[in-house]
């Protein structure tokens, strides 16, 4: 596993906090709270509603391991 993947790995499980193997809103909500820290902006339920428009690619509602590591890679690119 590449360095990319391994920390890819870690930040989903750490935000996975019920173990699903998905992100649910809740748990994407703690991410985006973490990216948007310290700049005075607050995650708003659009906020989340337009990550999961861009992220959730089978439309499940949830946030997939596959689809978060794509997100990453798609962000390093």
């Amino acid at each position: 596993m590449s360095n990319a993947a391994e920390i890819t790995e870690k930040i989903f499980a750490q935000f996975d906090t019920d173990k699903s193997g998905t992100l649910d809103r809740k748990e994407l909500k703690k991410i985006l709270d973490v990216a948007v820290e310290g700049t005075g902006q607050s995650v708003t339920e659009q906020d989340i509603n337009d990550a999961l428009r861009e992220i959730d690619t089978n439309n499940d509602g949830t946030v997939s391991k596959s689809e978060f590591t794509a997100l990453i890679q798609k962000l390093l690119a």
